[in-house]
């Protein structure tokens, strides 16, 4: 995550094209099938949301399937894919409309009911503790992108349990502050996040 970055670095056309037709599914694969330019891809992704009709929406689209079937390398290659989107999407600042909000509202029931089913399943190995916190991440992520924390009906202690998860990842601080959970996590969490972040 990139608050307050400078203006984003033109993209590439395959991505442009991907926006200009609204095709969120076809983004996402992009993004899956090119793991070695995932940085790449990712500060190109908000010059490119530029040229949707509709980005919000857009990234919804391409959460279609978020708790898919698959292998665990899989579902972290696709969730990866969905942390991007949604980080640089949060990053561009779009305009979140209410259809867009109210959409993003139904995927983070769907979403969290999935994450309740599965909590605590996959405490095993490091690929299992990875697809997890991931998806978690990316749920934290949707409430944020779509300003959603802040209408209430969210558990916000139990939000704070999820940063928790995540905060090993080195965006954890800013999404932290956007949420609005710095009051709630203890100085001693956001010590270790903001070290983690600077690696």
């Amino acid at each position: 995550m990139r608050l307050g970055a400078s203006d984003p670095v033109p993209s590439r056309p395959e991505l442009k094209s991907f926006c200009e037709k609204m095709d969120g599914l076809g983004l996402r694969k992009y993004i899956i099938e090119r793991p070695k330019e995932r940085t790449a891809i990712r500060v190109e992704v908000a010059d490119a949301f530029k040229d949707a009709p509709n980005p919000a929406l857009m990234v919804l689209d391409a959460l279609d399937g978020f708790c898919g079937l698959g292998s665990d390398s899989e579902l972290i290659a696709l969730r990866r894919a969905y942390v991007v989107l949604l980080e640089e999407l949060m990053q561009a600042r779009v305009e979140i409309a209410a259809e867009a909000k109210e959409r993003a509202r139904t995927v983070a029931t769907v979403w969290k009911g999935k994450m309740t089913v599965v909590s605590g399943v996959n405490d095993g190995d490091e690929e299992n503790r990875e697809k997890e916190s991931l998806e978690k991440l990316g749920y934290l992520l949707l409430l944020a992108t779509y300003w959603m924390v802040s209408d209430g009906g969210y558990d916000v202690n139990e939000l704070v349990d999820y940063a928790v998860v995540v905060a090993k990842y080195g965006q954890a601080v800013d999404l932290f502050r956007v949420l609005g959970f710095g009051d709630r996590i203890s100085g001693k969490l956001l010590v270790c996040v903001d070290l983690i972040s600077l690696r």
